[in-house]
Formats: C-alpha cells, sequence, structure tokens
C-alpha cells in the first residue's frame, strides 16, 4: 500500500472518531441536561415539602442549618 492511501486511510479514521466523540458528547450533554432539570425540581419539590412539614417531621440538624440557608 503506498504512503497516500494510508495516510488518506488515517485521515479517514480520525474523522470517523471525531464525529463519533462529538456525537457522545452530545448526547452526554443532552442526558446531563435533562438529568441537572430532573434534580433542580426534585429538590424545588423537597424544599416545599420541608418549608409545610411539621416540626416534628424535620431532622433536628436540618433545622439547625435552616436559618443559613433560608430554608
Amino acid at each position: 500500500m503506498d504512503k497516500w492511501l494510508k495516510n488518506v486511510l488515517y485521515v479517514k479514521k480520525a474523522l470517523c472518531l471525531a464525529t463519533m466523540s462529538l456525537t457522545l458528547i452530545n448526547i452526554i450533554k443532552e442526558y446531563g441536561n435533562l438529568i441537572y432539570k430532573k434534580l433542580k425540581l426534585y429538590l424545588m419539590v423537597l424544599h416545599k415539602e420541608l418549608m409545610f412539614a411539621p416540626d416534628a417531621y424535620v431532622p433536628v440538624k436540618l433545622k439547625e442549618h435552616s436559618s443559613r440557608f433560608n430554608l
């Protein structure tokens, strides 16, 4: 196999790997964004539940720290 054809195959393989990497990065970014939104929603719901929970249901340590975090 001559050198030119070998270089073309290396470039083709490199482009294929780069495309696969970009696709994988986009998939991770999309799922990461989805997970972030779900986690944010969960934390908002948890915060609201703790705001209106009777004192008996809120752990003592959480009550101690709640004033620091404005919960």
